[in-house]
């Protein structure tokens, strides 16, 4: 775990040295028509230091981080937490004249990624948003922070999403499978109630002690995991959430 940190801090670093403020200027100071797989609207963003994003997509809250032209969202809906994830294009290949953003959305309840894209438009034109659902309260939201091998931070106080089904409770947390961290996809393997969670540098063991929680042995004293969104999400005690 303590690699994986160490490359991605490397990476964010530089990555926000060289081109974050140049792209951030460039996407903040255009306004965006959105499409997300056919609906359509606004996206407004803001930038601040180290390339953090605020702003609204489609009428929500919508926070994030830009490195480089990989751009990072997090928009809180009433069925759970969107991810989306995106590059800004320059065609023209002036970082000033970004103009284009595609990538995908992950969407909770939806069994893969949705395509999205924006659009720069000129202050005196409005897109015409289709039927949407109405915007959910906002409520601030943060990029999941990396898992440290240290001190273990204060717990995450953030609410449960609404709108999630769980499984059964007699056939207990299925956690098998690929999930999304913020140091990239992450493979556990489950054996009853033992799981076992694969990192490029060792295997974690960890074990599942209740319908909604979940133990791993990451450094000592860290950390425990609450299951969430139908064991779709793990909020560890140190305030990182996982997804798949």
């Amino acid at each position: 775990m303590g690699r994986i940190r160490l490359s991605l801090t490397v990476i964010l670093t530089v990555g926000a040295l060289v081109s974050a403020p140049a792209y951030g200027q460039s996407i903040a100071s255009h306004r965006w028509a959105v499409n997300v797989n056919g609906a359509t609207g606004r996206l407004e963003l803001s930038v601040g230091a180290g390339g953090t994003l605020t702003g609204t997509a489609l009428g929500r809250s919508i926070t994030g981080r830009l490195v480089g032209r990989h751009l990072v969202l997090s928009c809180q809906t009433e069925r759970g937490v969107e991810l989306w994830d995106g590059w800004v294009s320059s065609p023209s290949g002036n970082e000033s004249e970004a103009s284009l953003i595609a990538g995908t959305v992950t969407r909770p309840g939806e069994p893969y990624p949705l395509p999205w894209f924006a659009t720069t438009v000129s202050a005196d034109q409005a897109p015409r948003p289709a039927a949407s659902p109405p915007p959910a309260e906002p409520r601030p939201l943060t990029q999941p922070p990396l898992i440290p091998s240290t001190a273990l931070p204060p717990p995450s106080t953030t609410a449960a999403p609404t709108g999630a089904t769980p499984q059964p409770a007699t056939s207990g947390p299925i956690l098998a499978g690929t999930w999304r961290t913020p140091d990239g996809p992450l493979e556990i393997r489950q054996d009853g109630a033992r799981i076992t969670i694969i990192l490029p540098d060792r295997e974690v063991p960890g074990r599942v002690v209740g319908p909604e929680t979940v133990i791993a042995g990451f450094a000592p004293g860290c950390c425990k995991g609450t299951l969430k969104q139908g064991f779709r999400a793990i909020t560890w005690s140190n305030g990182i959430t996982w997804y798949r």
